[in-house]
């Protein structure tokens, strides 16, 4: 089989890319996209897949240039799920989704994956060159090549990003709302004080009265802010970029952002408990699939989304290579009492009820069962809090709106109402 010589996911690759058209041994319409030296390479590769090709043409760059988000990785494992689990080899449940599949980008990267997997390579190997896989999502693959369970375990892997995307977008969903009205509420107050304020000024100036104090600073702000506002603006759009790049770039930023977010109240509980949801429930995923319990903790700790508790489950890994139990581990490490989080930090990282059950899990064998318990358990508190705190969202959310603008509207007509009083 002629494949073009050097690797086509790789960036340094010096080819091009093609589209192609052709038409294979059943009679059926096939097209796609490949990187090749030529058009040549391109016309020797469909042959090798008996595929008589009817169009070839140079493209500046693929239609597919985004990667797959989240959602399309849970949508392709879901659909090789399926097909494998129906009897459908590999390379054939890959070409169904690389000739079937809508989205651009998943029908470039099963037709990848599938070229690959013809060159030799096993299926982790290829997925390793696409950065939309994670490490759990390689180690779980692997572990199911070597078991000979790929049909099993990809079932679950669709179900643990599943679970894992419904818990993030929970998370999100939590402060969305919120956030948009507020921001709203200061474009809103920012609006009146540059345009509505000064009308109401050089009617106040008409009276020639005294004007309440309230007023009186309302129209100093204003005055303020319609002379040096583009400042106040230009200074915070580059303070929250500049926070935004030393917080999500380097491990010290990472790790103050995530320090920080364990620490608020009421949110951080909910953050705590997701972590632990996710990280037991891809520990329980990983020791299924036959992955050792230290390899499998290396790889869990890194799919909790949080790099404080992502490095307290690296020193619970340590301490289980040293002949160390998981309950203990977690109980020596979870402290959180002396160690600068906050004044809000919870006492534990991980609850007791979870080193308990960790615990029964270790006492019966059972303890990969265990943590898809703790897992659900947590999954569910999380929702549970989710909907609480936007309840509790709603009245902070209208006491804020109403101190913003109601204060702003009763301070400018109270020289109004005074003047009605006087009258």
């Amino acid at each position: 089989m002629h494949r073009p010589t050097a690797n086509p996911s790789d960036p340094t690759f010096p080819g091009h890319w093609y589209a192609w058209a052709g038409r294979d041994a059943k009679g059926q319409d096939q097209s796609g996209q490949m990187q090749a030296l030529n058009a040549t390479d391109v016309q020797n590769h469909l042959h090798a897949q008996r595929i008589r090709p009817l169009h070839i043409k140079r493209l500046r760059k693929p239609s597919w240039t985004k990667p797959p988000k989240a959602a399309d990785v849970l949508r392709f494992t879901r659909q090789l799920s399926t097909l494998v689990q129906a009897g459908i080899a590999l390379l054939n449940a890959l070409k169904v989704i690389a000739t079937g599949e809508d989205n651009a980008s998943l029908r470039a990267l099963a037709h990848d994956i599938m070229q690959q997997i013809e060159s030799g390579v096993s299926l982790h190997q290829a997925m390793q060159t696409h950065a939309c896989f994670d490490a759990v999502y390689l180690g779980m693959v692997a572990a199911a090549e070597a078991s000979g369970q790929l049909d099993l375990i990809l079932a679950e892997l669709a179900n643990h990003l599943e679970q894992d995307l419904s818990l993030r977008e929970n998370l999100k969903s939590a402060l969305t709302y919120p956030l948009a009205v507020l921001g709203l509420a200061v474009l809103v107050v920012g609006v009146m004080l540059g345009w509505v304020v000064p009308a109401f000024e050089s009617i106040f100036a008409s009276m020639g009265a005294q004007l309440p104090a309230p007023t009186r600073i309302v129209l100093a702000f204003s005055r303020w802010w319609v002379s040096h506002g583009w400042m106040l603006l230009a200074a915070g759009i580059a303070s929250i970029l500049l926070l935004r790049q030393s917080l999500l770039r380097g491990t010290r930023g990472q790790y103050l952002r995530d320090r920080l977010a364990l620490s608020w109240p009421l949110w951080g509980s909910m953050l705590r408990m997701s972590c632990t949801s996710r990280w037991a429930r891809t520990l329980s995923s990983l020791m299924q699939a036959g992955v050792s319990l230290h390899e499998a903790m290396d790889i869990s700790a890194q799919a909790s989304g949080n790099l404080c508790f992502a490095q307290r489950l690296d020193m619970v890994r340590d301490d289980v290579l040293t002949g160390s139990s998981l309950a203990s581990a977690l109980t020596a490490w979870g402290d959180t009492e002396g160690t600068a989080m906050g004044p809000f930090a919870p006492p534990s990282l991980f609850a007791p009820q979870v080193v308990q059950m960790v615990a029964v899990g270790e006492a019966t064998g059972r303890l990969d069962a265990m943590l898809l318990q703790v897992a659900r358990m947590h999954e569910a508190q999380v929702q549970w809090l989710q909907k609480r705190i936007s309840v509790l969202m709603e009245p902070a959310v209208i006491l804020v709106l109403g101190v913003l603008i109601g204060g702003l509207v009763i301070a400018l007509y109270l020289p109004i109402f005074e003047l009605g009083q006087v009258l």
